[in-house]
């Protein structure tokens, strides 16, 4: 019998080739067929080694990553890379020329203003304010330009004399004028915008709503003598030093209608999603509080003990009409106090425009107990219980009469590859 009946399947050199180099790579491959040999006394020492390595590649055991590479239809996990296998990517013969498509890439992104200074600008214009409406007097103008900057800062350079002042440390700024200009300006106002956000005062307020404050209002609370407690964008205020009424001032035409508004925003120990309302004055005329209808009395904050601490908001809204609001005829305790702004603008939302705002940080102190007290109520008071989970032990080289089974709580989750799933 001819050689050519002894092996079918690898009579060609390339084949041979190819098996040895399956066998090389460690992973197991499928034959469609065995060697079929007529007469095992009559091989030859080339077709015993030929039939010892297909014997050794078909018996060889399975790698720990076969079937890792093909996880979609063995049902392992997925390759972080599968879902750009077959797609069209783009190719380069060369590093250089690599560097030549990235660097007009970067000139493009540049342009086109699509590069990203750090992840919170990013998160802020994809989730932040591109999903609130805004239900104010509009966006303010763009600010000053750095250009434009430069140009006043050289400007008074040339003041010799004022140069000379500021290099000896003889320089005197009235603070309260430079204060005033600032904050009058648009850049303040988009600042307080965005510290707003980032207190998350917008959203508990209104939802998906949000303003630009376009009207200055200075809010301060007098401690019984020349001094004012300012009330700034979160700055700390203790109820205490909160205990009687503010003043409020900002500029108004005198035929001008207005309403003031004084929330806690984190104080209703009753409903999540509603605030505490410490202070009611609506149709007010020009910038006179006294002039006003007073809804609901002045009541200082009430951040009960252990809660932390506590944002207290003052709201300013301009009305195009006067409000048939009825108030309280009685100083009404705190469950009656609940109050839904967004629910009170939805009803308003005609005749009232938020223009200003200013908000602190209040928390615990021992006047809170007095006036709960006042108002015949028990104080109430939290404590943060820790859950009963176990803790590793001071650090040793290993925990004693612990098993692994006790330390593989404290392991991370993460997904390991290539074998998927994770440690819990």
């Amino acid at each position: 019998m001819g050689p050519n009946n002894i092996i079918k399947g690898f009579t060609q050199v390339g084949n041979i080739r190819c098996l040895l180099r399956h066998y090389g790579s460690a992973y197991r491959i499928g034959t469609k067929g065995k060697f079929e040999v007529s007469d095992e006394d009559n091989r030859t020492d080339e077709q015993i080694y030929r039939a010892s390595v297909e014997h050794a590649v078909t018996s060889k055991a399975r790698s720990p990553l076969y079937g890792f590479e093909y996880g979609t239809r063995r049902g392992a996990t997925e390759l972080p890379n599968n879902k750009y296998i077959g797609k069209d990517l783009p190719r380069y013969g060369s590093y250089n020329k690599y560097l030549v498509e990235a660097e007009r890439m970067r000139i493009r992104n540049r342009k086109l203003k699509l590069n990203w200074k750090t992840m919170d600008y990013w998160w802020k214009k994809h989730h932040g304010f591109a999903n609130f409406v805004d239900i104010g007097m509009g966006k303010p103008p763009d600010q000053v330009s750095k250009h434009t900057k430069i140009k006043e800062l050289r400007r008074i350079k040339q003041d010799s004399t004022r140069e000379q002042q500021a290099r000896r440390g003889e320089l005197k700024l009235n603070i309260d004028e430079v204060m005033n200009e600032f904050e009058g300006s648009n850049e303040c106002a988009s600042e307080i915008h965005q510290v707003a956000h980032h207190y998350g005062v917008f959203k508990d307020l209104f939802g998906h709503a949000h303003f630009y404050p376009h009207l200055r209002m200075e809010v301060g609370y007098k401690d019984g003598g020349s001094f004012i407690n300012p009330v700034y964008y979160g700055n700390e205020i203790s109820p205490s030093e909160a205990s009687t009424q503010p003043e409020v001032t900002y500029q108004s035409e005198a035929d001008d209608l207005w309403s003031l508004l004084m929330l806690n925003l984190d104080g209703n120990i009753e409903d999540n999603d509603k605030e505490y309302l410490h202070w009611f004055v609506t149709n007010i005329e020009g910038d006179d509080i006294t002039t006003g209808e007073t809804i609901v009395d002045y009541l200082q904050p009430l951040p009960p003990r252990g809660t932390g601490y506590h944002r207290i908001v003052f709201l300013l809204f301009k009305q195009t009409n006067k409000l048939n609001i009825q108030p309280y005829a009685h100083p009404c305790p705190l469950q009656d106090r609940s109050f839904r702004t967004r629910d009170f603008y939805r009803q308003h939302e005609e005749t009232i425009i938020p223009m200003s705002l200013r908000f602190y940080q209040s928390s615990w102190d021992v006047s809170v107990r007095g006036v709960y007290h006042q108002m015949d109520m028990g104080e109430p008071v939290y404590e943060l219980v820790p859950h009963d989970v176990d803790r590793l032990s001071p650090l040793t080289k290993f925990p004693e009469g612990k098993t692994m089974g006790w330390l593989r709580r404290f392991m991370p989750s993460e997904v390991i590859y290539p074998g998927g799933g994770s440690f819990t």
